[in-house]
């Protein structure tokens, strides 16, 4: 869509420049096929060469970096192209820059070579609604009144300038907001949910619930077994998911709903994650299959659901586990050491392997870093996007009003009071596109969280520290582009831009 939109805004202005020239193909006897195609192939060429670009650039430079933000340990590796993607990206993008290409020219091959040939004759003046209400319109300034003019006769340009800005800042919005969430993941993982200072993997064959209870270690413990188990869903769909079944005393698991208030592990039943019971559309007192080791399916009803912000799945006491036929075989133990680690028990047989929790966060917060680099792309993008669309659709507004703003300078006023009419009608749109970007930001940030990663829960709720590095950003630009402006207004030809065709 903002692809669409600098095409837009950058070929209107080119064949407006090039009145005059298409007036005269038109006289040669050029036919409006031919002089179509011309300018229409300005937007093919440019979007058939940054596609051909991208794919070169795409895969070879941020596939390669994002490979290694991965962390894999490949000896060698070779990317693949999908060129059904690209083809289907090809066509998009011809569709963004050729369509609108071909819309921008097909408008003045309406007129005759003659008209052509003249100088575009300004709109016609018109009255606004604010006029409508005279304790309003009375109290404003004569340049405020201008502004309001402008705006309401160019709503055209006002609509692209809007939209352009709220895809720019709904961008940098949700990136921002997946980032925030990114970075809160490994602290309420291994902060809120899990409170253990190590995880010990057991050697299941050298072990067993009675042998654990026993051992006396200096710390909290809290034994666990992660398996995975076959469900059928009520929708009817077949799955593998995780399960994780511990002790009913849950020292060291701290489960939540999505409030923040405590949710235990039920006796009777079963608890499952969040998102887990998004996907299938589950609810509390719904019921699901699972199957039995060497058994048939039994039927268990869901009793609590939990957010979880890494790793979904389901959860039940071991009591729950054996009442259904199944035996408890606890293949970790979470520990909380009173001081320091017992080593003696670390380096037994009984123990396969072991992680703290500082290295399991860590290993976390690597995880989701090729994340963080697609995230950091976005906001470099759409920050690039922003910066292209304002002084796009800025320099649009100053050229088609070179003869107004001449006009005034004749009449006397200043060029600070020229500049401020055009600046603040930049801005206007600034703040309509920031205003709108928000809520689609938002949106875009949901998309993102739910469908980044099946192991993550991301809520992706904006918050006001990133709506408003957002905002300052855009604000950015576009004073930078205002700055470029004013200093063209300058440059204006007062005789040049008043003088008459004929």
């Amino acid at each position: 869509m903002v692809t669409a939109l600098i095409t837009q805004s950058t070929m209107v202005r080119m064949v407006e420049n090039q009145r005059s020239q298409i007036g005269i193909l038109k006289a040669l006897g050029y036919s409006k096929k031919s002089i179509l195609w011309h300018y229409t192939s300005y937007g093919v060429i440019v979007g058939v060469l940054g596609s051909i670009f991208g794919l070169l650039t795409g895969p070879n430079i941020l596939g390669r970096i994002m490979i290694h933000q991965l962390n894999l340990t490949l000896n060698s590796y070779s990317l693949k192209i999908n060129y059904v993607n690209f083809l289907f990206v090809l066509i998009l993008i011809l569709i963004c820059t050729g369509g609108v290409s071909f819309s921008a020219c097909r408008k003045l091959l309406s007129d005759t070579p003659a008209v052509l040939l003249r100088d575009k004759p300004p709109k016609k003046g018109q009255h606004i609604f604010l006029e409508a209400i005279p304790s309003v319109w009375e109290k404003m300034k004569f340049s405020s009144k201008l502004i309001a003019r402008n705006i309401v006769k160019n709503k055209g340009r006002l609509i692209m300038s809007t939209i352009g800005i709220m895809g720019c800042t709904s961008i940098i919005i949700s990136a921002l907001t997946v980032r925030t969430t990114l970075s809160g993941i490994s602290d309420y993982t291994y902060g809120t949910t899990f409170a253990f200072d190590e995880k010990v993997v057991l050697d299941t064959t050298k072990t067993n619930f009675r042998y654990l209870k026993n051992l006396e270690l200096d710390g909290i413990t809290q034994q666990i077994e992660e398996s995975a188990v076959q469900v059928i869903f009520p929708d009817g769909s077949h799955k593998m998911e995780p399960v994780s079944i511990t002790t009913g005393n849950s020292p060291l698991i701290h489960l939540q709903d999505i409030d923040g208030n405590p949710v235990s592990i039920p006796e009777k039943g079963i608890l499952m994650t969040r998102k887990l019971c998004r996907e299938k559309g589950l609810s509390i007192g719904d019921v699901i299959q699972i199957k039995l080791t060497g058994k048939g399916y039994v039927t268990v009803p869901i009793v609590e659901i939990a957010y979880v912000a890494s790793g979904q799945g389901i959860y039940m006491t071991n009591t729950y586990w054996e009442s259904l036929g199944e035996t408890f075989k606890p293949s970790a133990l979470m520990i909380k050491w009173n001081n320091e680690p017992d080593q003696k028990f670390l380096n037994s047989d009984i123990v396969a392997d072991s992680a703290t929790r500082e290295s399991m966060q860590d290993g976390l917060s690597s995880s989701v870093g090729v994340v963080n680099f697609a995230v950091i792309l976005l906001i470099i993008l759409g920050s690039s996007l922003a910066f292209v669309v304002l002084y796009n659709t800025g320099i649009l507004n100053f050229v088609e009003r070179t003869r107004d703003l001449a006009t005034l300078r004749v009449l006397g006023f200043h060029h600070s009071e020229i500049r401020y009419l055009v600046l603040i009608e930049n801005y206007f749109s600034v703040f309509l596109g920031m205003l709108a970007g928000i809520p689609v930001g938002r949106f875009i940030s949901w998309i993102i969280a739910s469908s980044i990663d099946e192991r993550l829960d991301l809520l992706g709720n904006i918050n006001l520290r990133d709506v408003l590095i957002a905002g300052v950003m855009t604000m950015f630009f576009a004073w930078i582009v205002n700055r470029v402006i004013a200093d063209k207004m300058k440059e204006i030809d007062i005789f040049e831009a008043l003088k008459s065709v004929e």
